[in-house]
């Protein structure tokens, strides 16, 4: 800093030394700045005085004996500069046949006499030869010299043949291979089994669909047939089967995860020496190794303004402090790293929390925009609370604001944070590149911008609640057939698998959960102990039968009022109907017309308007973002976006985290049932 200020200037000389011997002593007048060679020569004519001291030499033997300086150590001689010194020296020491015989013979009895290395040696040349033979460049080496072997001696294989014919001709061979595959086939096994085959019908499916995206930029169901059918491969999918059994039955989502299969490993390379994964850079590429091997950018430490911002990469989810001890909060790794990195301390005592030992004037927690990132960052708010709460109260503590997807449109460009800002914004693209009409013909009528955006505001909601109402097993075809008997279901109880039971009110199901906590308490008393005084432990609420309540048909109940009420001239149409044969819109863009048939169909029209012309990439994480980008919209003071965290109500806080973050199931399951009404946006 004073050298880039001229405070200092350079020709002085790049090394400080210290005039008392105390390196804390920073004081101007306590440094004397020096050139390499000064300092050194310096402390050459001093050395006597100083490290050849007896008491420095006995700590020196101290230190030497330390778990950190053997790292230290260990590290200095696996460097690659050090390593092939080494080599070299080996190399040299190996062409003595003394030197060889002898270590032959002491290697020979250390592995007799020790029984834990023979095991252990075993099982890392095990490991070794597990890795070296999924590398498929050594497999297809093996192959080829098999093949050879079989070409220079060609009766080899029908002696191999025969051999082969003469030992399944042996009973006892068969039966207890039978026995063995029989063991093997377990409904574990089976299911593991259909997972993998799963997972390569989805995995080769994508595949081909991505290279026909690439190439055509479309979907394209035709181009997928012809490519079957070329390839020949039966483990290829129907497109239809593809999206059926892997994606709810939704082209959509299928084909947005054939758009952002965008992960390609184009080559392995394994490394000699164990780095941290934040440092070890891709040559030529911006891309950083993660524990899995996965590569993705890791964009934060390029990204920053070195001047100010300090970036702590957090790997994966932190330990849930509710729930645990200072003792194993403090074992953590993870945790001892970042109590270390914000300086103030953990606990009670005199070492203990003091906020006038924070390095840092704001605590930003950046984590994906997605479920996982929203868990991680709950964990670290629950220990930022817990175990340095004065930090939150002195509002320290912000939350990042990263986009959830980058939207380009001919020169414009621009991120979105939300799923919903993102449907809102394809919507009113969609709304203004094209005229909706109610009708076909001469009888049509268009329909006026204002009124179709309420329009597709309650479609909006209706898609969320049904997609609610499908995890519970049912769909809009469950609310229809309710809704002409003119009463819908509060709650249902599976009373058996798949045939279940609904209540109508309140009160019916009271009396119901009453009945059945009875009988279950009668059961289980009849069960236990005889003796006098026995009671069944067990609460009331332990005992209540599994319900699911159904709120969603109350919500569409609403919906359906609302869109009745909108006065469309739409009564003669059954428009929430699953199924209609009669056209209700016309929508028209510049160069083309479609006709609907219901209010999903126009939903899904005005959205594949909005996104004509449009390049829409979703962010999974911030790692996926370039160093600009992520500076750009996430780190840059005069762009980003942050939440302040802070302490309203202290008890309400508290009891907030004890329900949600603590070890009892219950409470939990009490909260999300009562607030499953205020839920907006849930990612399932």
């Amino acid at each position: 800093y004073n050298l880039k200020h001229a405070v200092y200037l350079a020709m002085d000389g790049d090394h400080r030394h210290h005039l008392d011997g105390n390196k804390l002593n920073n004081n101007p007048d306590n440094i004397k700045r020096l050139t390499k060679e000064e300092h050194l020569a310096y402390h050459r004519h001093h050395v006597e005085q100083t490290l050849l001291r007896p008491e420095t030499l006995r700590k020196l033997r101290e230190i030497r004996k330390l778990p950190q300086f053997r790292e230290k150590i260990r590290v200095a001689m696996t460097r690659p500069e050090m390593r092939r010194k080494l080599s070299a020296r080996a190399i040299k020491q190996w062409k003595n046949e003394t030197y060889k015989k002898l270590m032959l013979e002491k290697s020979r009895a250390f592995y007799a006499a020790n029984s834990e290395y023979r095991e252990e040696t075993r099982a890392r040349l095990n490991k070794a030869q597990q890795e070296y033979w999924a590398v498929p460049e050594h497999r297809e080496k093996q192959a080829n010299r098999v093949r050879q072997q079989f070409q220079e001696h060609p009766g080899a294989k029908a002696i191999l043949a025969k051999a082969s014919e003469l030992q399944w001709e042996d009973k006892a061979l068969l039966e207890w291979r039978s026995r063995r595959t029989k063991e093997q086939w377990t409904p574990e096994f089976r299911s593991k089994r259909k997972a993998a085959y799963n997972q390569t019908y989805l995995r080769k499916g994508l595949s081909v669909l991505r290279g026909i995206y690439e190439r055509s930029g479309a979907v394209d169901e035709d181009l997928y047939n012809a490519e079957r059918k070329r390839l020949g491969d039966r483990s290829l999918l129907r497109l239809d089967t593809l999206y059926n059994r892997f994606f709810n039955g939704s082209r959509t989502k299928l084909k947005e995860a054939v758009i952002h299969l965008n992960h390609k490993v184009k080559r392995v390379e394994r490394l000699r020496d164990r780095i941290d994964v934040f440092d070890l850079e891709v040559p030529q590429t911006h891309n950083f190794a993660l524990a899995a091997g996965v590569f993705v950018h890791n964009s934060a430490k390029q990204g920053r303004d070195r001047a100010f911002q300090a970036i702590l990469p957090i790997k994966g989810k932190i330990l849930n402090v509710e729930r645990a001890r200072l003792v194993k909060i403090l074992s953590n790794e993870e945790i001892r790293t970042l109590i270390a990195a914000v300086g103030t301390g953990v606990g009670e005592g005199e070492d203990g929390f003091n906020t006038e030992r924070l390095r840092y004037h704001k605590l930003i927690i950046m984590a994906d925009a997605d479920v996982d990132g929203q868990h991680i960052r709950t964990l670290l708010l629950t220990f930022f609370y817990r175990q340095m709460k004065p930090l939150i109260e002195q509002g320290r503590v912000f939350i990042a604001q990263p986009p959830l997807y980058k939207v380009k449109k001919g020169k414009t460009e621009m991120y979105v944070e939300t799923e919903e800002k993102m449907e809102g914004w394809l919507l009113k693209e969609g709304m203004g590149a094209c005229e909706v009409s109610i009708g076909t013909g001469k009888v049509s009528k268009m329909l006026d911008k204002k009124v179709l955006e309420t329009l597709l505001k309650h479609l909006l909601e209706m898609e969320a609640v049904l997609r609610h109402l499908s995890a519970k097993g049912m769909g809009l075809k469950d609310y229809l057939e309710f809704s002409k008997k003119k009463s819908l279901p509060l709650f249902r109880v599976e009373t058996q698998p798949g045939q279940y039971r609904f209540f109508f009110s309140e009160k019916e199901w009271r009396e119901f959960c009453s009945k059945y906590v009875e009988e279950r308490r009668e059961k289980l008393q009849k069960e236990v102990s005889s003796e006098e005084g026995s009671q069944v432990g067990p609460m009331a609420e332990e005992l209540g039968p599994e319900v699911q309540e159904l709120w969603e048909m109350a919500q569409l109940e609403t919906l359906s009022k609302k869109l009745n009420a909108m006065d469309l001239d739409i009564s003669q149409y059954d428009v929430i109907a699953t199924e209609s044969t009669k056209p209700i819109f016309k929508i028209k863009e510049e160069k083309s017309e479609a006709i609907l048939y219901d209010l999903k169909g126009l939903l899904e029209a005005i959205r594949k308007v909005g996104r004509t012309g449009t390049t829409i990439q979703r962010y999974k994480g911030l790692g996926e973002m370039n160093p600009e980008q992520l500076w750009e919209t996430t780190m840059d003071p005069n762009r980003r976006k942050l939440l302040k965290v802070t302490l309203e109500d202290a008890v309400a806080a508290d009891q907030i985290f004890t329900t949600l973050m603590g070890d009892r199931v219950e409470p939990r399951r009490l909260f999300i049932e009562q607030h499953a009404l205020e839920v907006r946006n849930l990612d399932i």
